[in-house]
């Protein structure tokens, strides 16, 4: 199977929903310190940003073609 880089940004804006919609409560029970979560809820911003880098340049490759 073949996954595509806008594959991959559908699956990591899943994911950040899921997080934002879980960690809360996580932090709240005690399970997730709130530094953490922002930690891991950014880096997952810039993946999602950078991968819309490298979807838009291969769009832009594309067109050359």
């Amino acid at each position: 199977m073949e996954v595509t880089t806008s594959d991959l940004i559908k699956a990591v804006a899943r994911e950040l929903r899921f997080r934002r919609r879980v960690y809360p409560r996580m932090i709240d029970a005690g399970k997730l310190d709130e530094r953490t979560a922002d930690h891991e809820i950014a880096c997952m911003e810039e993946l999602q940003r950078r991968l819309e880098i490298q979807h838009e340049k291969e769009s832009d490759q594309m067109k050359l073609l």
